[in-house]
């Protein structure tokens, strides 16, 4: 009977995180309370604080969810290189990967609203901050660990972590445009992206 109950809360607490992705990618994660997910995750507001004490908590554990996923990520080693690969596109293709698993986050209202909350909150201790601040590593660090695996496979000759962090910063550049242009989109955010990234590894 445990083994169900406790199968059952967890359902409902993937519910909870299904919900809210959708309302913070329709209206911003400023304009969501905690009301409005709980009745669209079709529990009790009262319910709800049983499993999340705020807002911010459940944010937290949705982009947990993709930052345990990118600490775990084995599909570098599983890259297979021959003479003639193409380092370029072999990293556009993994960042293209990445991005899809951070979709749900790349509205322009969804982005707007958690630049202002961020802004709002930016000190060390605050776990929304915190949790960004980490899958932004993640994310750098998995770069750095596909282009040392190139460097392996003498693909690539440069130092790893400065081009990884150059990628980054391309991709960061491309989200702040996408954020402050009203008429952008999120595949112009890729193609810029992977034309600097052509040029960064030319």
């Amino acid at each position: 009977m445990a083994g169900i109950r406790e199968q059952k809360k967890e359902r409902t607490r993937q519910e909870i995180l299904k919900a809210a992705e959708g309302l913070f990618r329709e209206k911003g994660y400023e304009n969501v309370s905690m009301e409005e997910i709980a009745q669209a995750a079709f529990v009790g507001t009262g319910t709800l604080y049983n499993y999340f004490n705020s807002k911010d908590e459940i944010f937290v554990a949705a982009v947990d969810i993709i930052n345990q996923a990118a600490e775990s990520d084995n599909s570098i080693e599983q890259y297979e290189f021959s003479k003639g690969s193409n380092t370029s596109e072999i990293v556009i293709e993994y960042l293209e990967k990445q991005i899809k698993k951070y979709e749900w986050l790349m509205t322009n209202t969804l982005m707007k609203s958690l630049v202002k909350a961020i802004f709002n909150s930016a000190v060390s201790g605050n776990k929304l901050v915190n949790t960004l601040i980490k899958a932004d590593y993640n994310l750098i660090d998995n770069i750095e660990r596909l282009l040392k695996k190139l460097s392996e496979n003498n693909l690539f000759e440069e130092n790893p972590r400065v081009v990884a962090e150059l990628i980054y910063a391309a991709l960061m550049y491309e989200w702040l445009m996408y954020i402050y242009l009203e008429n952008g989109t999120v595949e112009d955010v890729k193609r810029a992206v992977k034309e600097k990234i052509r040029v960064i590894l030319k």
